[in-house]
C-alpha cells in the first residue's frame, strides 16, 4: 500500500484540518465494566485512505491543537521524558505505541507512580484483588510490571492487533474507544456530526481534536456523558481526547496521520530530515518487528529492498533521486550508482570527500544511510543485518561498515 500525505481522516471519515489544547486537565474514565457489547466493526485495515504511522520519539510533546494552543504543560513532557523507558519496554512487548501507555497513565494517575487508595494500581486495574496495590510509592520493578499490564489490558481492547501495532490510527481510536466505554450515545454524536467512526464521536478519544468538537466552539452540538448511566450533557468537558494526546506525543496530526509523506513530520536540512526519517522508520520497523513491512518501500515489489528503502526516504526527504511519479530505485549498481554518477553526486571512498550524515553509503551491491557522519559512522539500512548482509531487517549500525564503503552519494541540492 502506498503511504502518501493525507489531509483527510482515514477510512473515510468527515473531512478536518487539525492539531492538537490546552495544557490537559485530568478527568476520570468510565469503568471497563460499563462497556457495552457491541459487534460493529469499526476498524477496516482494507479500506481507502489507510496508513501506518511512523513514531518518531524526538517529536515529544511537540504537538498543538488546530487553533494553535498546546497540549501537555512543561511538568507533564518532563514526567512522559522521565517514564518513556517503561512505557517503550512494556509497548515493544505488546506491539503497540508506546505513547498509548503515557496516555493512560496521564488520564489515570497523572503520571504519578504512587498507587492511589483505592487500591486499583497506577493504571486503575478495576479487577484488582485485595492488596494486589498497596498504597504509595512503586518500585521501578513494580512500574514496569504494571505498565505491561495496561499494555496487555489494551490489545485486549482491540479488534485488530495487527493494525494496533502498525500504529493505524483508527485502531488507536478504537482501543481508547473501548477502554472508555462505547457508549452508544457516542455512536450517534459521531453520525450526527458527519463521521463514520463511532470513536469520533467520543469526547473522550477526540475532544477538541478540531472545531467541530471543541466544546468551546460548539457547545451544543458537542456533548458528554458525565455521569454513570446518565444522557449526553452539553458541552463537553475541557480536557483534550486521549488519541488528541496520542496524537501530539507520536508527532502526528490528530486529523490522521501523515507518515505517508514523513517529511511532513520532520524539519531542519535536506540533511536532517534525511536522518530524521530513516530514524523514524527503524522505530516503527521496531515497533512492528518487520512482518514484510518493507513492500512498504517497494510499492509491492519482491526481493532485496536495499536500494528501495534508501530511495524511498530520499523521496520522503524532497530529494528523490530519480524523476518520476513514485522513485524508488531497486538496484545499487544498475541504478543508485549510474543515476548518482550522472547528476554528480557520487563520491568514491577513496576519494578527499568526508561523508556527512545524509549520504548514503554504497557497498558491494548494497547501501545503507549515514544518520552520523566522520568518525562516527553510524548508519540505518533496511535489508540488512548487524554483522555481514543479512537480508531481513532495517537496522542501525556502527563503525563496522566503514571499511567495506566503496563510495558515498549525497543527497541532491546539498553540494558546497
Amino acid at each position: 500500500m502506498k503511504k502518501r500525505l493525507r489531509v483527510f481522516v482515514v477510512v473515510g471519515l468527515f473531512m478536518f484540518s487539525a492539531v492538537l489544547v490546552e495544557p490537559i486537565s485530568v478527568s476520570a474514565i468510565m469503568s471497563p465494566s460499563e462497556l457495552e457489547a457491541s459487534d460493529i466493526d469499526y476498524y477496516d485495515p482494507n479500506a481507502a485512505g489507510g496508513v501506518n504511522c511512523s513514531l518518531d520519539p524526538s517529536n515529544l510533546g511537540i504537538g498543538k491543537d488546530y487553533a494553535g494552543r498546546e497540549i501537555l504543560n512543561a511538568e507533564q513532557i518532563k514526567q512522559i521524558g522521565e517514564n518513556q523507558s517503561v512505557y517503550e519496554t512494556a509497548a515493544k512487548e505488546a506491539k503497540i505505541p508506546w505513547q498509548m501507555l503515557a496516555v493512560v497513565h496521564l488520564r489515570e494517575t497523572r503520571l504519578k507512580t504512587v498507587n492511589p487508595d483505592n487500591g486499583q494500581g497506577i493504571y486503575q486495574n478495576y479487577g484488582a484483588k485485595a492488596g494486589e496495590y498497596p498504597p504509595g510509592k512503586v518500585s521501578d520493578a513494580e512500574f514496569l510490571k504494571q505498565t505491561k499490564w495496561a499494555a496487555n489490558f489494551l490489545v485486549r481492547k482491540s479488534n485488530d492487533p495487527e493494525a494496533l501495532a502498525n500504529a493505524d490510527p483508527d485502531a488507536i481510536k478504537y482501543v481508547f474507544f473501548g477502554y472508555n466505554g462505547m457508549a452508544a450515545a457516542y455512536a450517534a454524536q459521531a453520525t450526527a456530526l458527519g463521521f463514520t467512526n463511532p470513536a469520533d464521536g467520543s469526547p473522550y478519544v477526540m475532544n477538541k481534536a478540531d472545531e467541530i468538537r471543541d466544546p468551546g466552539v460548539n457547545p451544543t452540538t458537542w456533548g458528554q456523558i458525565k455521569r454513570d448511566g446518565g444522557p449526553i450533557e452539553y458541552p463537553a468537558n475541557g480536557d483534550h481526547g486521549a488519541f488528541v494526546v496520542y496524537a501530539s506525543l507520536a508527532g502526528i496530526s490528530a486529523s490522521g496521520c501523515d507518515s505517508g509523506t514523513s517529511s511532513s513530520n520532520v524539519t531542519g536540512t535536506t540533511r536532517e530530515k534525511i536522518v530524521q526519517i530513516a530514524k523514524q522508520e527503524l522505530e516503527a520497523w521496531d515497533l512492528n518487528n518487520g512482518v514484510d513491512d518493507y513492500k512498504k518501500y517497494t510499492d509491492g515489489g519482491v526481493g532485496n529492498w536495499c536500494a528501495w528503502f534508501a530511495s524511498w526516504v530520499y523521496e520522503e526527504a524532497g530529494v528523490p533521486l530519480v524523476d518520476g511519479s513514485r522513485s524508488q530505485v531497486a538496484s545499487v549498481n544498475s541504478g543508485l550508482i549510474p543515476r548518482a554518477k550522472k547528476l554528480g553526486l557520487y563520491h568514491s571512498a577513496g576519494s578527499s570527500y568526508v561523508p556527512q550524515a545524509g549520504d548514503l553509503v554504497v557497498y558491494a551491491a548494497h547501501v545503507n544511510i549515514l544518520v552520523v557522519g566522520g568518525s562516527g559512522f553510524d548508519t540505518i539500512g533496511g535489508n540488512e543485518g548487524t554483522s555481514s548482509f543479512i537480508y531481513t531487517d532495517i537496522k542501525q549500525n556502527g563503525g563496522y561498515w566503514k571499511p567495506l564503503a566503496l563510495g558515498y552519494i549525497e543527497p541532491p541540492g546539498t553540494s558546497e
